[in-house]
């Protein structure tokens, strides 16, 4: 199962993505299925770094109705093609305890 371009989101996360608007964006860091098992994970386990914009957020979640209310949070999957490539630079020499090394 791959989670790349879904994400679960809080209605305060929300909320603040619409107040802050172009100042705003989701980074959603892919890692290859190996960072699941492996005791450090490194910046060699990330397989992208994805953008979403607060405009692309909006237009995937719904408006409240009365068949639709959010309540903690919610699970949102864009479109593909509201993804961006992210041009952050990961850091070569990053490493952190993966799952199994905990």
């Amino acid at each position: 199962m791959t989670t790349r371009g879904s994400f679960h989101i809080s209605r305060n996360e929300f909320d603040q993505s619409r107040r802050h608007g172009s100042e705003w964006r989701l980074i959603q860091v892919v890692f290859s299925s190996t960072a699941l098992v492996s005791d450090e994970i490194s910046s060699a386990q990330v397989d992208d770094v994805l953008e979403l914009s607060s405009d692309a957020l909006v237009a995937a979640v719904t408006p409240d109705t009365s068949e639709f209310r959010w309540t903690e949070s919610a699970f949102v999957t864009p479109p593909s093609s509201s993804w961006t490539q992210s041009s952050i630079a990961l850091d070569p020499t990053f490493i952190t305890p993966g799952i199994r090394g905990r």
